[in-house]
């Protein structure tokens, strides 16, 4: 118990220090896209509290396809009475397996005639592989370092987010259940029991040197200058895995 309220008193202190940024949930929105999977809108704003005008990176598009590129997202915590659940309860179904496999037939391809050959697989063309994510692992091509860079520096630079004082956005993170109830990570067991109490909070962070991921490349317009550190903790919403 002890453990329990200090963690909670650790997430409040956080986000009472933080005056820069306010991250809120405002509600929650539930349907059965299928007979097996839930999905979760969750509706959430980001404010500036401060009386300048501030950027930093945050990807809010909600995006599954594979680029390679990895980018500053939100964090859900999901709370089983009170205590801190894995978040791989959220973790859509994806054919990892097939993406691994064609990934290592990519690698292996000797000539362009293979590679078209993998493309045009009906199981290839399912997976949400980003073209030029391919053009990184395919070992007998030399990558057009300049180009693969330009590619990561417009992904990442799309997640630039610049609020003048006082400005709220609004947006939607999508979270999935495929409505299994129980999960084994390692040593830990869950059991999302419909009867117990559930909440949900989001984070994310920011550092006032993120313009570096994407500063090596000309043609993106920025100003250093607005850039803070931060760690932003939201208020907690009631949740529920109801059948």
């Amino acid at each position: 118990m002890r453990s329990i309220l200090f963690l909670l008193l650790c997430s409040s202190f956080l986000f009472s220090q933080n005056s820069t940024i306010e991250l809120k949930i405002d509600s929650i929105t539930v349907s059965d896209s299928t007979a097996n999977e839930r999905k979760y809108t969750v509706h959430y704003h980001i404010k500036n509290l401060s009386e300048k005008k501030i950027s930093f990176l945050l990807d809010t598009s909600n995006n599954d396809t594979i680029t390679g590129v990895q980018t500053n997202r939100i964090y859900p915590t999901l709370y089983q009475d009170d205590r801190p659940v894995k978040n791989f309860v959220f973790t859509k179904k994806y054919d990892y397996p097939s993406v691994y496999k064609f990934i290592t037939d990519f690698r292996n391809s000797k000539t362009a005639a293979e590679e078209e050959a993998i493309k045009n697989n009906p199981e290839f063309k399912k997976l949400k592989i980003h073209p030029m994510c391919l053009e990184k692992i395919i070992e007998r091509r030399e990558p057009d370092y300049k180009k693969l860079r330009l590619f990561e520096n417009t992904i990442i630079y799309k997640t630039l987010k610049t609020l003048e004082p006082k400005e709220t956005r609004h947006y939607e993170l999508i979270l999935h259940w495929d409505k299994e109830r129980y999960f084994k990570n390692e040593d830990t067991e869950y059991y999302l029991d419909a009867e117990n109490k559930y909440a949900i909070e989001l984070s994310f962070s920011t550092l006032d040197y993120d313009y570096l991921l994407f500063d090596s490349t000309e043609g993106f317009e920025y100003d250093k200058s607005l850039f803070f550190s931060s760690t932003t903790i939201s208020n907690t919403m009631p949740f529920n895995f109801d059948e």
